[in-house]
């Protein structure tokens, strides 16, 4: 495990002993803050609760939580060192949605994909309700680079810190003593370190210019979950799983946009800037979430690789002094 986060620093490292030769010195300390709205797609994969068609083999539609667009935000502030044009910035980012989904059986064969063992068989109908909650901390240390007159590359190493929170409820509606519910809580928590470059490729007189953003982060943290199976009027046949494990979590971010740069007075002692563009997240197999099958096998559970996805548009805004 010590291996990857050697990786990081050698590599920074390496950034650095080439950047020494083309830095150039700022006159004094300059004061940035920055604001960013995200409206963003979430995406957990197994988000499924029902099947219809054939349950033994495995065949028919299966039903499952899609995810819906959501806003949320970023706020962040730092400085550029006077001396080698160095950026340290520290930002949040949050973001908060949920979805659901209901199916009838509506004269088809209808199973569940998420029943204890012993559990429903034909259910009348089912529904579902996914919860997600998203906070990120982030210090960051970056170091320009001019590749080209019309090319700047900007490597960076941070220090990422991520909350994730995941609540899933499903209800099966069977009749009588065997209707079920299901509530899953996973919430996982890690720090770690980040690193990634930011490129721009000036267009129109420099003020307007293309960015291309891509970072990997690899955090080390704990992945807790609760999951209850019971029944709405009975306590037969109730499952409770708990468990805690430490985990690494892989997480790799793209963006992609237009940026525009300008002064709010002659001397330029405000320069502010303004960007919008798409941005994509990818955690992967986060949630943790277990599944027991239905009763045609029973004990059977299954650990399915599941990866949280976020993707969307972004619009920054940014003054400087």
């Amino acid at each position: 495990m010590q291996i990857p986060y050697c990786l990081f620093l050698f590599s920074f490292f390496l950034v650095s002993s080439l950047y020494s030769a083309h830095c150039q010195q700022n006159e004094r300390l300059h004061v940035m803050a920055y604001g960013e709205y995200l409206y963003w797609l979430a995406e957990q994969e197994s988000l499924h609760f029902a099947i219809d068609g054939i349950q033994e083999e495995g065949m028919g539609q299966l039903y499952a939580i899609e995810g819906t667009w959501d806003s949320g935000f970023r706020v962040g502030a730092g400085i550029v060192l006077p001396c080698q044009c160095q950026e340290l910035t520290f930002d949040w980012t949050r973001f908060r949605t949920g979805d659901s989904e209901f199916v009838l059986e509506d004269g088809l064969d209808l199973f569940p994909t998420r029943g204890n063992p012993g559990g429903p068989g034909n259910i009348i109908d089912a529904s579902a309700e996914w919860q997600l909650e998203i906070d990120s901390l982030r210090l960051r240390w970056a170091i320009p680079l001019s590749v080209h007159s019309c090319l700047l590359l900007q490597p960076y190493l941070a220090v990422r810190s991520d909350l994730i929170h995941q609540h899933f409820h499903v209800h099966y509606e069977v009749g009588g003593a065997n209707d079920n519910c299901i509530n899953i809580n996973s919430r996982f928590w890690g720090v770690g370190p980040e690193i990634g470059f930011e490129s721009r490729w000036f267009l129109y007189k420099r003020c307007f210019s293309l960015f291309a953003d891509a970072s990997y982060s690899l955090l080390r943290g704990c992945q807790d979950l609760q999951e209850l199976h019971d029944r709405v009027t009975s306590s037969n046949n109730d499952v409770h799983v708990e468990y805690s494990i430490l985990k690494l979590q892989s997480v790799v971010s793209l963006q992609l946009g237009l940026r525009w740069q300008g002064c709010i007075n002659i001397r330029c002692q405000l320069p502010i800037s303004v960007q919008a563009g798409w941005e994509s997240n990818i955690w992967f197999d986060q949630s943790g979430m277990l599944a027991f099958t239905d009763r045609a096998r029973d004990g059977s559970v299954v650990f399915p690789n599941s990866s949280l996805k976020t993707s969307g548009l972004t619009l920054r805004a940014s003054i400087a002094y």
